[in-house]
C-alpha cells in the first residue's frame, strides 16, 4: 500500500435550519453565512503528520430560536496530489516511447454525508 499523501482545499458546508438566534462556538474557525443559513469550514491541509495525526472534530453550536434542526446533508470537498484513489500507475513497455513526466491528481466534486 502507497504512503498516505496530503489532502488539500478541504472544505464543509453544512446547512443549519431552526432560526439560529445566536452561534455560541465554531471550533476551528468557520464561517457563517446567514442568507444561506450554512456553516463553512476551510481547511488548508490535512495529513497523518497534522495535529493529532489528521484525526479531529468540527464543531458549531447555536442557540436556536424554533426547536432542534433537523439532521441535513453534509457536502465536503478535497484535493489531493501525487497519487490517485484508485492505486492505478502507468508503465510502458518498449523503447518506442518515453514519458519525461508524470503527473497524479484527483479532486473530489462534492461528496454528501447523510445522518
Amino acid at each position: 500500500m502507497a504512503a498516505p499523501v496530503p489532502l488539500h482545499n478541504l472544505q464543509f458546508l453544512v446547512p443549519v435550519d431552526g432560526g439560529m438566534a445566536k452561534l455560541q462556538a465554531m471550533i476551528p474557525p468557520a464561517n457563517w453565512n446567514p442568507e444561506q443559513q450554512t456553516i463553512q469550514w476551510k481547511i488548508p491541509s490535512l495529513s497523518h503528520r497534522s495535529e493529532n495525526g489528521g484525526v479531529g472534530a468540527l464543531l458549531g453550536r447555536f442557540q436556536m430560536t424554533e426547536g432542534p434542526c433537523k439532521p441535513s446533508q453534509l457536502a465536503v470537498q478535497f484535493s489531493s496530489e501525487g497519487c490517485t484513489l484508485s492505486g492505478c500507475d502507468i508503465q510502458l513497455l518498449g523503447t518506442g516511447y518515453r514519458l519525461s513526466l508524470i503527473k497524479k491528481r484527483f479532486a473530489a466534486g462534492k461528496y454528501l454525508a447523510d445522518n
